[in-house]
């Protein structure tokens, strides 16, 4: 759906349900075996048009963004994250095709945000991508807390709430009825294992109670799995199960439950699953194993004005604002009104020679697709059965294609078999009652009516056309079918629509607006990027907050200035709901909570009894109303552990894999014992005996000239500082006790003022020897004699003692076993203590290098035979280098990594001031012994 606009806006919304791709190989093009998408979606459809209806209300309101005209841009994602993605890129590099009444194609302008995609598969690929060019993005239904990871996600925000909101929600839920003992079901995907993991991590942290088991839910329909998920339900003494999944997730282990007979559970639903509007689990025999059910469901909202809005939907209006952005073709289903009663193989397809190079168009009716385009790959299947074996695969379609279909369940089934599908024959069969059928793309006396999937294929490899959305929700809203009409669907009787339907007396969720939640979730959404628009454009030029003190401008506005204000917005809609986002950018959390009951007359209602939100302190806030609650019998069921269920394991145990007793957690530290540790320790008494080596050099050659040169005493004294800074990096090693863990600091900070500050005079006495040696600057060496400089060398490293002395009187370092790295294993580290005591150690250290560093600098083009300053000079900017990088290494860096990267710097630097102040020195007393002389040295400055 498009409409242009002053701005563009793209939405991402699952127009279709599923979709069929084909096994490419890289010598392929996706033209050539295009995707299919099938199984139209109301629910998508009113999404779509609820963002419709809010553009259009924005664009009529005297307040919020006055002579600015919103447009929009709406593409299906078919609920798969490869189109959603595709989707996504057309949106904001502005290639999308924009389709006119006249049917020419121009270029619209990019989206400067996004509304969608639904789920967090989806919302983490896109936005991994979009917030590198900080396109905003406002999901409506993802609830993954990964998503609230600013340095993953910078641009992500989202108006339902995370799962973290959700898991402590339900944690609310249990200490209110004091249910200790709890089983867990998750679907086995992202979502589900985060919630999942959140919740266990929460439970044992908050000590509120345990999980008996915690089961894996399979996405198909894997039996052995789910008999022995639910055998393990069966006998475990747990009476309230938490189940974190949705469609075929839930409604496979349901039939598994029914199938046991698996009674007197209470199940506790998540928002995220859309439970409260599920169809399947409302059918009259999940009743028995679902009443009771508590569940919490999104927040509940009015759109005023928005029924109105969707009874003027009419194909009449069918224009360049009603049709749909497809990716990918469109599967058709629809329910003829004949039927056959056994598999019959259909004529093939007719190409587009028999057809004069126009697809027929074929008849629809509840499910109301499209369908047109000759050659179509096509499966098909009784409903409630598997397809023989030789329909399994799609004609003309590859090996490891797929083929799905639904039972009389509901649930979708796929085969995947590899058997060849080239002579594959089209078959039809019988319609079922419950569901709709599907219709073939071609008519042909020999073909009989019944249920058929038909994959719309691309001609030619062109684009898929322009779907009219309108048309598929008339067609499907009143099982009619619009001309041209096929033969069969003639004959068979069945309904031409002639667009004077009355909408509003049609038998439609489209128009259903008591009970708006994600539909809400959209509007605000839409709300949102259009109070960020209007602040944005409210900037006086002098005082905005871009560059300059600049302010964005409608023509050449970038999506990183919307975002800018999208963090900051702060309203509330027109029935009082207050709309912001935290720096996280999640919205406001609240969920309703919903109850299961059911009615004498058989019936189910499902009901509010409760909300959940957080609070001004920022803690969950959970009021339920208890005496409307329906439960699976006559009180709350009693969910708690005993002496022999439930045992808390002491702090360094953990429950193992069957929870039936504690295992000692493993420790983890960095050790002499493991590869790195050995590197390490090696590389730190390499550094060690080098330093030893070069101290022997200069001792038997002590009387020569290149060691005399600037000071040999404090040569030997920085050769000896640097041996301690070696030693000290392996008190870092090995197993933390109290000794090391206050020795390792103080001993690294005390060894590297001592080495810095002896580099620091011996700068000091190069530049004092220079002026010393011009007219009237004899005077200055008596400041700079050997006894003032062991004496700044002493004072400089007497002040880092006192720091170490009061940071480890103060707040000691000590050995900490910290849990909440891993669950199963305890990192064992050194605990800082005052990380202010640390900073002003390192600070220290970091000020005299940095002066040492500006010194050496200033002195770098003396004459040589005064100076070794240039190699000063070097040495302190590899050790100004490696303890800039290692700041932020250290920072982010988890237990045992924390002492990897302080080692690796120690050495770093170490090796840095070694060779880079040495190395020149040791080199002509080695190898070059010709230049080792007074006269040599003195007369290099001449050369």
């Amino acid at each position: 759906m498009h409409k242009a606009g002053d701005v563009l806006l793209g939405g991402l919304f699952p127009f279709h349900l599923s979709s069929v791709f084909p096994g490419l190989t890289f010598t392929q093009s996706r033209e050539q075996e295009p995707s299919s998408c099938y199984r139209f979606d109301i629910e998508g459809f009113r999404y779509a048009q609820t963002m419709a209806f809010a553009v259009t209300e924005i664009n009529r309101s005297p307040s919020l963004l006055p002579n600015v005209t919103l447009g929009y841009s709406l593409y299906d994602t078919c609920f798969t994250l490869g189109v959603s993605f595709g989707a996504a890129l057309s949106l904001i590099s502005g290639t999308e095709e924009r389709f006119t009444p006249d049917e020419s194609c121009v270029g619209s302008p990019p989206a400067l945000g996004i509304v969608g995609p639904s789920t967090s598969k989806s919302s983490i690929a896109i936005s991994r991508v979009l917030g590198l060019y900080r396109v905003p993005v406002i999901s409506y239904y993802a609830s993954c807390s990964c998503l609230s990871d600013l340095t993953q996600f910078p641009s992500f925000f989202r108006t339902i709430p995370s799962f973290v909101f959700q898991v402590r929600a339900i944690l609310q839920t249990m200490r209110w009825f004091e249910w200790t003992w709890v089983g867990l079901l998750f679907s086995d995907d992202d979502g589900g294992r985060d919630a999942a993991r959140l919740l266990q991590s929460d439970l044992e942290r908050s000590g509120l109670g345990c999980v008996a088991y915690a089961e894996a839910l399979p996405f198909n329909n894997d039996l052995d799995r789910l008999q022995r998920i639910v055998t393990v339900m069966k006998t475990s003494t747990a009476l309230v199960v938490i189940l974190f999944g949705y469609g075929s997730y839930m409604h496979n282990v349901m039939e598994e439950v029914i199938k046991q007979n698996v009674t007197g559970l209470l199940w506790i639903l998540p928002a995220t699953s859309g439970w409260w509007r599920d169809p399947y689990l409302q059918a009259p025999h999940y009743l028995p194993y679902l009443r009771g059910t508590l569940g919490f469901a999104i927040r509940r909202g009015e759109i005023p004005g928005l029924k109105d809005f969707l009874l003027k939907i009419h194909p009449d209006n069918d224009h360049e604002d009603n049709v749909i952005r497809e990716a990918v073709p469109v599967v058709v289903w629809y329910s003829p009104p004949l039927a056959v009663k056994e598999y019959r193989a259909a004529p093939p397809a007719p190409t587009a020679a028999d057809t004069g190079g126009t697809a027929a168009r074929t008849p629809n009716s509840s499910r109301g697709e499209d369908c047109a385009t000759p050659g179509a790959a096509m499966a098909v299947c009784r409903h409630g059965e598997r397809p023989p074996s030789h329909t399994q695969r799609l004609p003309h379609a590859k090996s490891d294609q797929s083929v799905s279909w639904r039972d009389d369940h509901g649930h979708i089934r796929q085969d995947t078999s590899s058997s060849s599908a080239a002579a594959s024959p089209r078959l039809v069969a019988s319609p079922s009652a419950r569901h709709p059928a599907v219709s073939a793309t071609h008519h042909s006396q020999h073909q009989p009516s019944g249920n058929v999937l038909d994959f719309r294929r691309v001609e030619g490899g062109k684009r898929p056309a322009v779907v009219a959305q309108v048309r598929q929700f008339w067609e499907h809203t009143f099982s009619c079918r619009f001309a041209p009409l096929p033969a069969e669907w003639v004959d068979a009787g069945g309904r031409v629509c002639t667009g004077q339907e009355d909408l509003g007396t049609a038998d439609t969720a489209l128009l259903d607006v008591s009970d708006l939640r994600a539909v809400y979730n959209i509007y605000k959404a839409v709300y949102a990027l259009a109070h960020a628009l209007h602040d944005m454009l409210q900037c006086v030029p002098g005082r905005g907050p871009f560059p300059g003190h600049g302010c964005a401008s409608l023509q050449t506005i970038q999506p990183w200035q919307l975002l800018y204000y999208l963090e900051k917005v702060n309203f509330t809609t027109s029935v009082g709901d207050h709309v912001s986002f935290d720096e996280n950018g999640d919205a406001l959390p609240i969920f309703d909570i919903l109850n299961w009951a059911w009615l004498p007359d058989g019936s189910t209602k499902i009901h509010n009894v409760g909300v959940v939100k957080k609070s001004a302190s920022g803690d969950e806030e959970l009021t339920l109303d208890e005496d409307r609650i329906s439960w699976n019998s006559e009180k709350p069921p009693r969910s708690v552990c005993n002496s022999t269920e439930c045992t808390s394991c002491p702090e360094d145990f953990w429950s193992s894999p069957q929870r039936d007793h504690c295992v000692s957690k493993s420790m983890e530290f960095l050790s002499y014992h493991e590869p790195l540790g050995i590197s390490l320790t090696t590389i730190s008494l390499l550094g060690t005996l080098m330093c030893a080596i070069i101290t022997g050099i200069f001792i038997y050659h002590r009387d020569t000239p290149v060691v005399r040169a600037n000071n040999s005493e404090l040569s030997f004294q920085l050769l000896m500082s640097l041996k301690l800074c070696f030693l000290c990096s392996l008190l870092f090693i090995g197993r933390p006790r109290l000794w090391t863990c206050q020795l390792r600091h103080a001993a690294f900070g005390i060894s590297f003022v001592l080495c810095v500050s002896c580099i620091l005079v011996k700068t000091m006495v190069v530049l004092a020897v220079f002026k010393a040696s011009k007219p009237g600057g004899a005077d200055i060496m008596k400041f700079f004699g050997a006894m003032q400089q062991r004496g700044t060398v002493l004072v400089l490293t007497f002040i880092q003692a006192i720091i170490c002395t009061a940071w480890l009187v103060s707040a000691s370092p000590t050995p900490n076993k910290n849990t909440q790295y891993h669950s199963d294993k305890i990192v064992y580290e050194c605990a800082v203590g005052s990380t202010v005591g640390f900073a002003v150690l390192l600070g220290y250290i970091g000020l005299l290098a940095l002066l040492s560093f500006v010194l050496a600098f200033m002195a770098r083009n003396l004459p040589d035979n005064f100076n070794e300053a240039k190699l000063i000079t070097f040495s302190m900017l590899i050790f100004c280098a490696v303890w800039i990088a290692f700041i932020p290494a250290y920072i982010s860096s988890p237990g045992k990594y924390a002492d990897i990267v302080e080692v690796f710097a120690i050495l770093a630097s170490s090796f840095g001031l070694l060779l880079a102040l040495f190395g020149p020195k040791c080199y002509i007393i080695l190898l070059k012994p010709d230049k080792n002389t007074k006269k040599s040295i003195m007369g290099r400055g001449a050369t």
